[in-house]
């Protein structure tokens, strides 16, 4: 093995096994009350930095404020100025309800324009992680864009989707940078392709063992 070839070796291992690190923290994430998987997700497993202020809120309308149990938090930064935030909302009720989402992202982005928003149900077993592009050329509205983790889910992509998120290669990274590698990681039609790309080669090597086992027959 050339020195290329081993670095790239020891690169994919690296990568499987951040990959793997993640899964645990989604599934542990699956699990009542567990906002420290998260918190040691970006902090320790994906190298963000060590934040923990509550945002404040109270200015908020009634309506939005009463969907929450406590105040925003601004639990973890990126950038070479801090300035690219990961903020935790917790919901008040059981389930994850999008029209209590949106308006609350809309009025956080007001300050936080660099930023990935984590909503947990009130038990902390369901989460969404979304993404906002600024723009849809198709809607003319910013994009919301949803990494959904529960019991129920299956994490595999959410964990591969995530991970692509570590800062571990990029400690000089700016918020434009983090913001297109977050940008990356929620794409939809990357997913898709990723998901094809890896059904073709299951199919690839269904078929030449039907065909290796059709010539050993004849």
């Amino acid at each position: 093995m050339n020195d290329i070839d081993g670095k790239r070796g020891n690169t994919t291992m690296q990568i499987d096994n951040l990959i793997e690190t993640v899964n645990l923290r989604l599934r542990e994430l699956s699990e009542p009350r567990s906002l420290e998987s998260l918190k040691t997700l970006f902090r320790s497993d994906l190298s963000y930095e060590f934040a923990n202020d509550a945002l404040p809120y109270h200015n908020w309308p009634d309506t939005m404020r009463h969907t929450i149990s406590e105040a925003p938090l601004l639990l973890a930064t990126g950038g070479t100025q801090n300035d690219f935030a990961i903020i935790y909302i917790h919901l008040a009720d059981h389930e994850l309800l999008l029209g209590h989402e949106r308006p609350i992202v809309t009025k956080l982005l007001q300050e936080h324009l660099d930023a990935l928003f984590i909503f947990s149900n009130a038990s902390q077993n369901k989460w969404h992680f979304i993404n906002v592009k600024p723009d849809s050329a198709r809607t003319k509205r910013p994009l919301f864009r949803r990494i959904t983790i529960g019991q129920e889910e299956r994490l595999r992509t959410a964990s591969e989707r995530l991970a692509m998120l570590d800062l571990a290669s990029l400690p000089q990274a700016s918020s434009l940078a983090i913001r297109q590698l977050h940008e990356q990681a929620f794409d939809v039609d990357a997913v898709t392709d990723t998901f094809f790309k890896h059904y073709k080669s299951l199919f690839d090597i269904l078929q030449k063992d039907l065909t290796k086992q059709t010539n050993d027959a004849t």
